[in-house]
């Protein structure tokens, strides 16, 4: 693991209730950088917290502290160093109280926050494994996530069955489009199924409980539906969803679940490429 973008969620009673802002962590020879950047956690206003790597062993969550954070006027905009491993963490904990508390998770894993237990900093055990293998490591997974951020050339799409809607304007191409659960990626190309994995899809999947597969001309499109936003621009744009589309100018029927009429709501887009 190179590095990793994740959301951060106000989670209550381990269940996720809003997004406060987002994680950048970055390994590193001698252990890993965290940049956290956080608003509205009015309830701590002005004061610190502490900060904890977390990883889930057997539906127990262990915890090391990795120091604390000042949050001034319910924001936090703070980078910590750690000699801990992303690769030994399930994501990061800032605890507040027994039932409040905020996270970012990696990958897609069951938490439970219940009863969390605290262990020493691995700092010995870390210092003990040659360098040259820490270096491997990371530069493989560099190199594994620098997989979703390359937009491949596209093939033209064909894809069949589900919820489609079609478009004709004017001298356009067709455009059609279809709700798609994230289970279809499996009709994708080998080499775009990572992106079932990919942090800003989960998070807007989880929110409105859809994605967007749409046949324009001879490309094939994901979209990732959420709002147009400065904040989740910059999100959507380091995970390679670099356009945005508005979800008014797509021939699809959406449900109230599916959609938000109070913003710019939209699809986050990136061109993939088809199936054999």
């Amino acid at each position: 693991m190179g590095q990793q973008i994740c959301y951060l969620y106000e989670y209550k009673e381990s269940v996720p209730v809003r997004n406060v802002g987002f994680i950048r962590a970055e390994q590193k020879r001698d252990g890993a950088v965290f940049s956290i950047s956080a608003k509205g956690i009015v309830e701590h206003a002005n004061e610190k917290l502490e900060i904890f790597g977390f990883c889930m062993k057997h539906g127990s969550c262990e915890t090391v502290s990795l120091g604390e954070l000042p949050i001034v006027h319910g924001s936090v905009s703070q980078m910590v160093e750690t000699e801990e491993r992303l690769d030994g963490l399930d994501g990061i904990l800032i605890k507040c109280e027994e039932k409040v508390l905020y996270a970012a998770v990696w990958e897609p894993v069951k938490v439970n926050f219940t009863g969390c237990v605290r262990r020493e900093s691995q700092k010995e055990e870390i210092a003990e494994k040659p360098s040259e293998e820490n270096d491997a490591e990371a530069e493989e997974s560099f190199a594994e996530e620098s997989v979703l951020e390359q937009e491949i050339a596209p093939e033209q799409c064909a894809c069949a069955g589900g919820q489609r809607d079609d478009e004709e304007c004017g001298g356009k191409e067709r455009l059609q489009c279809r709700k798609i659960r994230r289970n279809d990626l499996g009709e994708l190309a080998r080499g775009e199924w990572k992106l079932a994995n990919n942090s800003f899809l989960l998070h807007g999947y989880y929110n409105y409980h859809h994605l967007l597969l749409i046949e324009e001309g001879d490309d094939c499109i994901l979209g990732v539906p959420g709002i147009y936003h400065r904040r989740e621009r910059q999100a959507a744009e380091c995970f390679g969803f670099f356009e945005f589309r508005e979800a008014e100018g797509l021939p699809v029927t959406l449900s109230e679940q599916e959609r938000n009429d109070y913003e710019r709501f939209g699809y986050w887009c990136r061109k993939v490429e088809k199936g054999q």
